[in-house]
């Protein structure tokens, strides 16, 4: 495994760290003793014990505190792109869920709408391989937007209109806290409904942070422009609408947060795209696969 001592001055101060035989877990320090026994369970006997799976791969779901049934969230680490076919959940680095929960501590720390960890563990499994695992407290009633938007496309304006808000708000402070999402699209924005709703940012695996102030504005239009490409895709993949309305709302919204020295007609200039290849890409995967829903 990676150094003890490098992986430990990732840890925050809040957290704690436990050596085991092999692995390494850092626990936040007022978890009850329901928690810590969890996440030094292995996920085998979490799932004997009635843990419910959701989500893509290996996600559980485990009630840890009966007396008002807050859950947790046990997320495994895999590989994307082409190494998740090789390598799946066996990860090359096991500094990979530490720097995210660096990363997360200093979103929340900054205003940043996203999940509250709660621990995060790495096992060696092989000479150069690991497993590791995020724990996180669910957000409960906050699907992600791509199933929000696939349940809810005729959704009164009024709050159409607040839901554009809240995203952009959400997403200016992720960037005015210096963090660059490595893969910001739908499904990586949550939304709780409520008066008014709620937007939270996850996944911040692999996101890069500067190390004092807010992005670049190029970096921070770089990642809009990611954001951008996952609506268009949804829009033409899914015969759904976000309209150019709901798409100035939510840049009206950004730029009061986070202006970035960008005024609305430089920031629509410079997001414009058309991503010719990609939408020739869609529409024959929309002809193939007839009309599914992106990732």
């Amino acid at each position: 495994m990676k150094g003890p001592g490098f992986l430990e001055s990732l840890v925050p101060s809040r957290f704690e760290v436990v050596r085991l035989s092999g692995s390494l877990l850092a626990i936040r320090r007022d978890a009850g003793p329901r928690l810590r026994e969890l996440a030094l369970a292995p996920a085998r006997e979490r799932a004997h014990g009635g843990t419910s799976f959701m989500g893509r791969g290996q996600t559980q779901r485990v009630e840890y505190d009966a007396g008002n049934g807050t859950r947790a969230v046990f997320r495994r680490y895999r590989h994307g792109g082409l190494l998740r076919w090789l390598t799946r959940d066996k990860l090359l680095d096991a500094a990979r869920p530490f720097r995210e929960l660096e990363v997360v501590e200093r979103a929340r720390a900054k205003g940043v709408p996203t999940v509250e960890v709660l621990a995060v563990r790495v096992d060696r499994i092989g000479l150069f391989l690991y497993a590791g695992e995020m724990v996180t407290r669910e957000i409960e009633d906050a699907p992600d937007l791509l199933h929000w938007l696939a349940g809810e496309a005729l959704a009164a304006p009024a709050v159409r209109r607040q839901v554009a808000h809240v995203l952009g708000e959400a997403v200016a402070r992720m960037h005015g806290a210096g963090i660059l999402h490595s893969d910001l699209h739908l499904k990586n924005l949550l939304l709780r409904l409520g008066d008014p709703p709620e937007a939270f940012v996850i996944d911040l695996d692999k996101a890069s942070r500067t190390t004092a102030g807010g992005l670049p504005v190029s970096a921070a239009l770089s990642n809009l422009r990611r954001l951008d490409r996952s609506v268009e895709k949804y829009n033409l993949l899914d015969h759904r609408c976000i309209t150019r309305q709901d798409r100035l709302r939510f840049l009206d919204a950004y730029l009061a947060v986070n202006p970035g020295g960008l005024t609305r007609r430089q920031s629509v200039r410079r997001l414009r795209r058309r991503y010719p290849f990609r939408r020739l890409k869609w529409q024959i995967l929309r002809w193939w696969r007839g009309g599914a829903r992106p990732s």
